[in-house]
């Protein structure tokens, strides 16, 4: 609930950023919704902490009546879930996602290519990738200055 608080009072903050006249004559469409929910969480605060308090008081119920029989009782834990199974082969793409698509990996730079076949290969591998981006910058933008003209 704390999260849901912070992500409305975000929403709230990015709704009230504009000028005032700019708000009463178009306000946010979205403004009615973040206003009742911010209404809302408070009472869904009391209403969870209401119910934690009895969950407490039946646990100690169950302790103490147990106890005062001699009897000793521990609440035993939840076991973990299984773990998911792997991915099947045919979901697996041998690609890298990039801000402009997908590469394949047979496309990759000779670099990121070492670094799937060698993956101890850090120090070299991380030469080399600063070498091809130095590269890559040299060709792009000219390194040479331009000479100045004196006036």
């Amino acid at each position: 609930m704390q999260l849901r608080f912070l992500q409305m009072e975000f929403l709230y903050g990015e709704a009230m950023r504009f000028r005032v006249e700019d708000i009463i004559t178009k306000p946010v469409a979205f403004l009615p919704a973040i206003l009742r929910e911010l209404d809302r969480l408070p009472t869904k605060i009391q209403r969870t902490i209401k119910l934690l308090r009895q969950e407490i008081a039946q646990r100690e119920a169950f302790l103490d009546h147990y106890e005062s029989r001699g009897e000793n009782v521990e609440i035993e834990p939840i076991a973990d879930a299984p773990k998911l199974p792997p991915r099947p082969p045919e979901e697996l793409y041998e690609v890298v996602a990039t801000n402009n698509g997908d590469i394949a990996l047979d496309k990759l730079p000779p670099s990121q290519q070492i670094a799937k076949t060698d993956p101890n290969a850090d120090i070299a591998l991380a030469k080399q990738i600063i070498a091809e981006f130095v590269d890559t910058m040299n060709a792009k933008y000219d390194p040479q200055p331009k000479p100045t003209e004196k006036s």
